[in-house]
């Protein structure tokens, strides 16, 4: 069809301008109608002899003005078929972080960006809520202040990246990589980080109010006065972690894994921790009032001028822990444990928790 039309284009233009020359016309004075007076131009010709000529356009014979027709017709060809070429291939390609970052800094974005190649691109103060990113390469990616709200980013590779002050809140982080990623001061509230590789990540100060940390890694993570009011981290690896003065009110970290976290200074009130893994954790300072530790393991932690009045110990595991200048005594003990005042400080309200 498009080889058809092109011809039909030519053939129309060439016909409104070129001239045809015809080898014999009977019609000789040109008024469309064969008359006495075409015969008169006729008669000095009579019976001589006559060599037919080939029609001629523009001073080209016919033939050869149709071969070079058809050639041209092949060129146009050829050139509406690398168009559509270049139109699928643009329609088709991933969109380079160059290209994106063009678009989304500064203004108000909302485009599909699933899988994009983002790594390394500057998207500060980007807004990107609502984006499909997920599977995207964000790696060491700029993103400091960016709007991530309600954004899908699951499965995003954002290892390295610099989400300093960034809006994640409600955001879908199911199993993204954010290893070594800076997240101090930015909100997380509501967002989901199930199964998020976060080891290493900078989330300082970072508000995780109600977010879902189930099964997340969060090894060696830097959490220090971090707000996870009311947050899932159950099954979560939080081996060697930084939770100094971090706010867990409420929040569940049963069959978590602690060991070696510092907790120290920590608000833990009513917080749920049973069967979680607490071995050489410190929790020093820390406030545990009222929450759940049953099951725990405990063992080498160390316990010290802490609040655990009305905290369930039973079935915990408190071997080589060190248990003193306690503000309260627990509610409830693991079998062959007493609380009792402590003598060490001389001063009343204050006990350790020590073997029978």
């Amino acid at each position: 069809m498009k080889r058809f039309l092109a011809c039909l284009a030519l053939c129309a233009s060439l016909s409104a301008s070129a001239q045809v020359v015809y080898p014999y016309n009977p019609d000789a004075n040109g008024d469309s109608a064969i008359t006495s007076s075409d015969l008169l131009d006729f008669l000095p010709v009579f019976a001589t002899t006559f060599t037919p000529q080939v029609i001629t356009i523009d001073s080209v014979p016919l033939d050869q003005w149709l071969v070079d027709l058809n050639s041209v017709i092949n060129d146009l060809q050829a050139q509406l078929n690398a168009q559509d070429a270049t139109i699928d291939s643009l329609q088709n390609a991933a969109m380079t972080r160059d290209s994106v970052a063009d678009i989304a800094v500064g203004v108000a974005w909302r485009g599909e960006l699933a899988g994009a190649d983002l790594s390394d691109a500057d998207l500060s103060d980007a807004d990107l809520s609502g984006a499909n990113l997920s599977g995207a390469d964000l790696s060491s990616a700029n993103l400091w202040g960016a709007d991530l709200s309600g954004a899908n980013l699951t499965g995003a590779n954002l290892d390295d990246a610099n989400l300093f002050d960034a809006n994640l809140s409600g955001a879908d982080l199911t199993d993204a990589y954010l290893s070594n990623a800076v997240l101090s001061d930015a909100v997380l509230s509501d967002a989901d980080l199930s199964g998020a590789n976060l080891s290493g990540a900078d989330l300082s100060s970072a508000n995780l109010w109600g977010a879902d940390l189930s099964g997340a890694n969060l090894t060696g993570a830097d959490l220090d006065y971090a707000n996870l009011f009311d947050a899932n981290l159950s099954g979560a690896d939080l081996t060697g972690a930084n939770l100094d003065d971090a706010n867990l009110v409420a929040a569940v970290l049963s069959d978590a894994d602690l060991s070696g976290a510092n907790l120290s200074g920590a608000n833990l009130v009513a917080a749920v921790l049973s069967d979680a893994n607490l071995t050489g954790a410190n929790l020093s300072g820390a406030d545990l009032s009222s929450a759940n530790l049953t099951g725990t393991n405990l063992s080498g932690a160390t316990l010290f001028q802490l609040d655990l009045s009305e905290v369930d110990l039973s079935g915990a595991i408190l071997s080589g822990a060190s248990m003193t200048l306690l503000f309260g005594c627990p509610s409830l003990l693991p079998t062959g444990y007493t609380c009792e005042p402590d003598p060490d400080w001389g001063e009343p309200g204050l006990y350790r928790i020590v073997p029978e």
